[in-house]
C-alpha cells in the first residue's frame, strides 16, 4: 500500500468519524443505566495502543533528526544520509499505525448512538474527536517530515551545510505539530481511562 493511498484512506475514514461523531452530539442516548457496546471498549483498546504508538514513532523521529545534525557537525554524512534514509522508510509505519487508530475510532464512532446515559456518549464522543484531531496532526507532521528529509538528503548529497532558512521554519512547524500529536494523545488516553473507570466495569 503507497503512502498516498494510506493517506487517502486516513482522509476518508477521518471524514466518516467526524460525520458521525457531529450526529451524535445532535442524538443523545436516552438516561438509564449505562449500556457501552462491546465493539467500543474493543476498538477503544487498540485506539489507545495505536495513540501510543504514534506518539512514540513521532518522538523518536524529531530524536532521530536531531542526530543527522549532530553527525552533519561531525562530517559524518554516510551516517547521517543511513539516517535519512531510515526515516523516509519509518513513514510507512507511522501511516500505517495513523489508518488503524483511524479505522478504530470510527467503529468507537459508530457505537456511540447505542450508548446510554448521555453522559457516557458525549465523553465517548469527546474522546473520539480527540483521537479525529491527533490523527490530523500526525498526517500533517508526516507531510512535513518527509519534505524536511527530501531536503536534507539533497544537501548532504550536494555537501551543502543543513542550516538554513529553507529548513528552520518547517522543523519549528514540525516541533508545533509533535507536541500538539503528544498532547492529543495524552488527553485521548486520559479520556479513555475516565471513560472506564465511569462505565466499565470489570
Amino acid at each position: 500500500m503507497t503512502v498516498k493511498t494510506i493517506k487517502t484512506l486516513i482522509l476518508t475514514v477521518l471524514t466518516s468519524a467526524v460525520l458521525i461523531v457531529a450526529v451524535g452530539l445532535f442524538f443523545s442516548s436516552v438516561n438509564g443505566d449505562a449500556v457501552v457496546p462491546r465493539q467500543f471498549f474493543e476498538s477503544r483498546v487498540k485506539a489507545a495502543d495505536s495513540a501510543r504508538n504514534l506518539a512514540r514513532l513521532v518522538n523518536d523521529s524529531l530524536l532521530n533528526l536531531n542526530k543527522i545534525k549532530e553527525l552533519e557537525k561531525d562530517s559524518k554524512i554516510s551516517p547521517a544520509l543511513d539516517l535519512i534514509r531510515f526515516e523516509i522508510e519509518n513513514s510507512q509505519e507511522r501511516q500505517s499505525v495513523a489508518v488503524i487508530l483511524a479505522q478504530n475510532l470510527e467503529l468507537m464512532a459508530h457505537s456511540t448512538a447505542q450508548m446510554s446515559p448521555d453522559k457516557a456518549e458525549r465523553l465517548a464522543v469527546e474522546a473520539v474527536s480527540t483521537g479525529v484531531a491527533m490523527v490530523s496532526q500526525l498526517v500533517s507532521y508526516n507531510d512535513l517530515l518527509n519534505q524536511l528529509l527530501v531536503i536534507l538528503q539533497n544537501k548532504l548529497n550536494n555537501g551543502e551545510t543543513l542550516a538554513s532558512s529553507q529548513t528552520a521554519p518547517i522543523i519549528d512547524q514540525m516541533n508545533i505539530l509533535a507536541s500538539e500529536v503528544n498532547n492529543l494523545a495524552v488527553k485521548f488516553n486520559d479520556l479513555t481511562e475516565e471513560f472506564d473507570n465511569k462505565y466499565i466495569k470489570e
